[in-house]
């Protein structure tokens, strides 16, 4: 790159017309439905990075950017947000195509559906009449076709997002194949590095821990949780899809000895 503005590790920034990919994910949490505080000043100011991601598109005007975002990002203040994002890109002069898509359906472990946007600026290389527009991805992975829901509604329109295939090449990615291999940690564990203490017990673990001689674990800690945090994590049913709104409403005595109000 040709710039001469470095960050604090001595890496050039990038000029004008020098950026291939921008790629994003503004904090989601003033539109993420889990949020019971979405309205409070925090998630608002939250909210309001999407227009600083823009700006860095339009600053940059990279040959392609994304944006991925939660679900709820569609719908929120009536697809408000949606609607002026796209207008933003168009009114750049990109080409925009937009899509839910199932990250299970991709090899991650986990069921989260993400909007995703990906959007090509046409008029960067002077000597191109544009960029082509990719496609989103076809399924690499089987996954359970209810967590597949893949429309969405902007007005009175109902959107689908993608042809969403009933079989892939592999098979799903559980939480079993990804989590399996971990050494059990105590409350407040923050050791950043640290030996895996037996084999692989699965296909994705084998290539998450990379070569034999790089085999580090790193970042497997946890974070030191008050008391009552602890009791509601053991209150959890263990069944398949259960979480905190699964928790029992009562009381509980804590390991200091106080008692708590309803979980």
């Amino acid at each position: 790159m040709k710039g001469k503005t470095v960050n604090d590790k001595g890496q050039k920034l990038p000029q004008k017309g020098e950026v291939e990919l921008l790629c994003g994910g503004p904090p989601c949490q003033g539109f993420s439905g889990m949020n019971r505080f979405n309205s409070r000043q925090y998630s608002l100011f939250k909210n309001s990075l999407i227009v600083s991601y823009l700006s860095y598109c339009d600053y940059y005007r990279p040959r392609f950017f994304i944006l991925e975002n939660v679900r709820n990002f569609v719908s929120f203040k009536k697809s408000m947000v949606l609607k002026l994002t796209l207008r933003c890109l168009v009114k750049m002069g990109y080409q925009c195509a937009m899509g839910v898509l199932q990250s299970g359906c991709y090899g991650i472990p986990q069921t989260r559906r993400s909007v995703s946007r990906s959007c090509v600026e046409p008029f960067i290389l002077a000597a191109a009449p544009g960029e082509v527009l990719p496609s989103f991805p076809q399924h690499t992975h089987v996954f359970n076709p209810r967590a597949c829901q893949l429309t969405f509604m902007v007005d009175d329109n109902k959107y689908q997002c993608y042809d969403s295939a009933n079989s892939a090449p592999l098979r799903t990615i559980t939480v079993r194949d990804a989590l399996s291999d971990l050494p059990e940690i105590c409350n407040g564990h923050q050791v950043a590095d640290m030996p895996f203490e037996g084999d692989s017990l699965s296909h994705f673990q084998r290539k998450m821990r990379g070569p034999e001689d790089q085999q580090v674990l790193r970042d497997h800690i946890c974070k030191d949780m008050a008391s009552i945090v602890k009791a509601r994590i053991a209150s959890i049913p263990t069944a398949s899809g259960s979480d905190w709104r699964d928790l029992p409403n009562v009381v509980v005595r804590l390991s200091d000895g106080s008692y708590t109000n309803k979980l």
